[in-house]
């Protein structure tokens, strides 16, 4: 037995010699011959959870002494532990002297489940390749509140997502229903016996608590997306030719105009492509993109279907000078050292946290208004900050 048994243990004889002291039973003090631990500290209750079972030296049956000794045992348990703790007794079982049989067959079911459960994530595109599934315990149960000889597996499972964050409630539908299948065959072809009579299963989802995408799971859903990239472009522009000609135009007219969209421009572009997008991901299995908002998934697509710049930035021409955005979209990785052949002044107009750094020194803080030099030949770098960075350049003769 563990720490947490051996101690529940002890409580529970200590508790049983009070009320043995008190009581008419006529026989020998009930002891406790095994406690089990059965949710071992798992996700599936907040209170710890046993099983102890006793024995009685008496007959159970149409005994009313041990009816009294039985209920008094149970309110001082109730008094002292309350509801922190979840406790069943059993009393009389055969269990405790098969109780190290039916470990090893918890055991050995554990590992074969594993194996199967693995044979079932290879072959199921639907819940996607990154979809892993571990099953972390198996531990044999009393199904029969009144002490019966009838014992079940109860399975824990965790379910995850390697590669984001996400595990949907479409995953859980599907995994849910194909776990219990798995469960029951297994079961049926050679661990259902007199003893054993069933299982139970608790699956624990890794999954995103909330719709609110914070920027480390911006970055997962982005490396996500770059691994399928040439698959998610097909699916998309198959489900496309499939849609309306409203959602066509709207792709259209969101890859003719870029970044120069309105916000009803692309309110109404992401209104028509969302559910295209969607039917993309149910099709590839990638399900967990259904809750991404519409104006992450025009970014998406943007990034997909535009031709990539050979710079990090936006320029445009004004009054002589070149005003150049870097938006916050932008990678980090994007930002490379570089030197420029000229002499130039650099002003900023607008940004937040970006900086400037000279090979061998600091970094500079970019603030609105100010001004600075980079010499020709000098090796310098862009750091990204927050929202996006506009400055003006202008070559100095």
């Amino acid at each position: 037995m563990d720490n947490s048994e051996i101690k529940i243990k002890t409580l529970i004889e200590k508790l049983i010699d009070s009320v043995y002291k008190t009581s008419e039973l006529k026989t020998k003090k009930p002891e406790v011959e095994l406690v089990q631990n059965i949710l071992n500290g798992k996700p599936t209750d907040d209170r710890p959870y046993f099983d102890v079972y006793i024995k009685t030296f008496t007959s159970t049956e149409n005994n009313f002494e041990f009816y009294i000794f039985k209920r008094k045992l149970e309110k001082r348990i109730s008094t002292v532990l309350g509801r922190r703790i979840t406790l069943r007794l059993f009393f009389d079982t055969i269990i405790p002297k098969n109780f190290h049989v039916l470990k090893d067959k918890a055991n050995q079911y554990k590992e074969e489940l594993q194996e199967k459960v693995n044979e079932y994530v290879n072959r199921q595109s639907i819940i996607g390749n990154d979809i892993s599934i571990n099953i972390d315990d198996v531990k044999v149960i009393n199904t029969n509140w009144t002490g019966g000889n009838r014992m079940s597996f109860i399975v824990f499972a965790t379910c995850k997502n390697k590669s984001n964050p996400f595990v949907d409630k479409v995953h859980i539908t599907i995994i849910q229903r194909d776990l219990n299948r798995i469960c029951t065959e297994l079961l049926g072809h050679e661990y259902q016996d007199g003893v054993i009579s069933g299982y139970s299963l608790e699956v624990d989802f890794v999954k995103n608590e909330s719709s609110e995408i914070n920027e480390s799971k911006k970055d997962d859903i982005k490396d996500f997306i770059k691994k399928n990239t040439d698959k998610i472009k097909d699916a998309f522009n198959e489900e496309l030719k499939k849609s309306s000609d409203d959602a066509k135009t709207a792709f259209k007219h969101l890859i003719t105009k870029k970044k120069e969209l309105t916000k009803e421009e692309r309110e109404e572009i992401s209104k028509e492509l969302k559910q295209v997008f969607k039917r993309m991901a149910k099709r590839l299995g990638m399900v967990s993109l259904f809750i991404l908002p519409g104006g992450t998934i025009l970014v998406i697509l943007l990034n997909l279907f535009t031709k990539k710049k050979d710079v990090p930035y936006d320029e445009t021409i004004n009054e002589g000078k070149k005003v150049r955005v870097f938006t916050e979209s932008i990678d980090n990785h994007e930002l490379k050292w570089h030197r420029d052949r000229e002499n130039r002044l650099v002003e900023v107009i607008e940004g937040e946290g970006w900086q400037l750094q000279f090979d061998d020194e600091l970094p500079i803080n970019l603030e609105k208004g100010m001004g600075l030099i980079i010499p020709e030949g000098v090796y310098h770098r862009v750091i990204k900050g927050s929202g996006n960075l506009k400055v003006s350049i202008t070559v100095l003769d």
